[in-house]
């Protein structure tokens, strides 16, 4: 069991989402947390797309009503540091 979750942890894209997810919600035990995955709507859902960049971004977000919240205030959770950036963009 450790060997495949050892394997798991390398090869699954999602792995690191679900860790750093399980991560804050140690440290906020009292969040309703959950992951959702959105799909680009300009992909053609019948063939395999290529992705066009080559890191994974994982959002997290944590709404009263279990839904995103309509006003989104970026926050990145580096492994190191914490940076607010991007606050009520447009385009997230």
């Amino acid at each position: 069991m450790q060997q495949l979750d050892s394997v798991l942890r390398e090869v699954n894209p999602s792995a690191k989402s679900y860790t750093k997810m399980h991560e804050i919600f140690k440290n906020n035990p009292a969040t309703s947390v959950k992951m959702v995955f959105m799909e680009d709507g300009s992909l053609d859902m019948r063939r395999y797309n290529v992705p066009t960049i080559r890191t994974e971004v994982a959002a997290i977000f944590v709404g009263d009503d279990g839904e995103p919240p309509a006003n989104r205030d970026i926050i990145f959770y580096p492994v190191d540091s914490l940076q607010n950036n991007f606050q009520n963009q447009p385009v997230c």
